[in-house]
């Protein structure tokens, strides 16, 4: 929210962050640490992570996903031990690996076949693992297997990965068309958004995204660019922090995007992006939680 926003860039937002804002945790949880809301939490992955330790408390289980950078490991792991907090880390004391049928969740206390999880993007059955190790080591909740199984089948996530298939922009659509929407905006988003794109082998992807100043876009944006076909940049309505498309639109030419123009408003983009385009394609909608949010709003 705008005001929210004020007081961070106030730089309160270190302080509320630092807060026992819950006293009783039954498990912490930290995933994947990426740069992200650097203004904030500093502009190092080894001060990133100090700043995301700060959930973890004394005697609670800690659940660390798989880390790209040693430096993460190393700081939640010493901060755990000062907080005598044990760590119960992927690829250690947990895994979870794709199957023929979907995936297999594995720790000490045995393995979980499962179906795949019920959100796209390979990414999401890395979030599922850490989940279901959050369950079985916080020993608060005693779930049958059969709950994990329905978890995997009945997740949803707003915003993340999510296909739009009403509201005005679907309704609007051409025949065959699909439509995307998506909140990341950091660089790991952007790295599991190039992912997914990279299996949408089927048709041609085009995309539509605002991002906020407070981001990194060029971090977010050069993982995506080998495979957009055409992007139409929107400064996202409703909030002063937005970059303008003006600006969007230069920085992903220097990301590499090849055909890229601004437009006036999301609809505007579609209309743009579906002129003349055959076979039919896939629009993503992405860049900012924000975007997601007023998108949603209207499409939901």
């Amino acid at each position: 929210h705008p005001a929210d926003a004020e007081l961070i860039d106030k730089g309160l937002g270190r302080i509320m962050y630092k807060k026992k804002v819950v006293p009783t945790v039954a498990a912490s949880v930290i995933t994947r640490i990426s740069y992200d809301h650097t203004h904030l939490l500093g502009n190092t992955i080894k001060a990133i992570a100090g700043e995301k330790a700060g959930i973890i408390k004394s005697r609670c289980p800690v659940i660390l996903s798989a880390q790209r950078e040693p430096d993460a490991v190393d700081v939640v792991e010493n901060t755990a031990w000062r907080l005598n907090a044990p760590v119960f880390a992927h690829g250690k004391q947990w895994r979870i690996e794709a199957t023929a049928s979907g995936c297999r969740y594995q720790d000490e206390e045995g393995a979980l076949d499962l179906p795949p999880p019920g959100l796209l993007g390979a990414h999401q059955r890395s979030n599922a693992g850490a989940a279901i190790a959050a369950l079985r080591h916080s020993k608060v909740f005693n779930l049958a297997p059969s709950a994990f199984v329905q978890g995997m089948i009945r997740v949803e996530w707003p915003g993340r990965l999510q296909r739009l298939t009403r509201g005005p922009l679907a309704d609007w659509l051409p025949a065959g068309w699909e439509l995307w929407l998506d909140g990341g905006h950091n660089d790991s988003g952007g790295e599991v958004l190039a992912e997914q794109a990279a299996a949408w082998a089927d048709r041609p992807l085009f995309m539509i995204y605002g991002m906020l100043s407070t981001k990194q876009p060029l971090e977010f944006l050069r993982p995506l660019a080998p495979h957009i076909r055409m992007a139409r940049t929107v400064t996202i309505p409703e909030t002063d922090l937005s970059l303008p498309a003006s600006e969007t639109c230069r920085l992903a030419r220097e990301a590499g995007f090849k055909d890229v123009d601004a437009s006036e408003s999301v609809a505007e983009a579609l209309t743009d992006l579906c002129a003349d385009q055959q076979p039919p394609g896939r629009i993503l909608i992405c860049g900012s939680l924000y975007l997601a949010g007023y998108v949603l709003a209207g499409n939901g």
